[in-house]
């Protein structure tokens, strides 16, 4: 196969069908016992795809590009899963943990279709841009002492 040496990894992924597939294989990356496949994917261009697949399912991205409001949920929905699942696992490093938080953070709309019904017109979709970073979470919940643990387990 000879690339024609594209304008960059984002571009490629524009209809839903071809998002869809996209999250589909980076489920299958996420399989048990391929945790290094995980690491190497997101070093290599994982992390460049799932920024890319976020910006596409932005309310006025999707509204723009033409892509039916049930088709933005569900895709949402895949990669609020997918963000969730990467983000929980122990394999991937620091780096690629962080940019799956920020990826999920910048775009607060994929948490909130994970509720979302089938169906939901697109102008009930929360804007992607609104002012949410006031509301901080808590890093850790508080948890009792242990005795006997001298480690903080870090």
């Amino acid at each position: 196969g000879g690339s024609s040496g594209g304008e960059g990894d984002g571009e490629a992924i524009l209809d839903a069908d071809k998002m869809e597939n996209t999250l589909k294989d980076l489920w299958k990356v996420l399989e048990p016992g391929r945790e290094g496949d995980v690491q190497l994917f997101l070093q290599q261009s994982g992390l460049t795809i799932l920024c890319a697949l976020a910006v596409r399912l932005r309310p006025s991205v999707a509204a723009s590009s033409g892509m039916s409001p049930m088709i933005v949920v569900h895709l949402s929905q895949h990669l609020a899963k997918l963000l969730h699942t990467l983000m929980a696992n122990k394999q991937i490093g620091k780096f690629c943990r962080a940019v799956c938080l920020l990826t999920g953070r910048l775009f607060p709309f994929i948490d909130w279709a994970l509720e979302l019904l089938p169906g939901r017109p697109l102008s009930t979709l929360p804007p992607a841009d609104g002012p949410r970073a006031a509301a901080k979470t808590p890093v850790r919940p508080p948890s009792p002492r242990t005795p006997g643990t001298a480690a903080d387990g870090q």
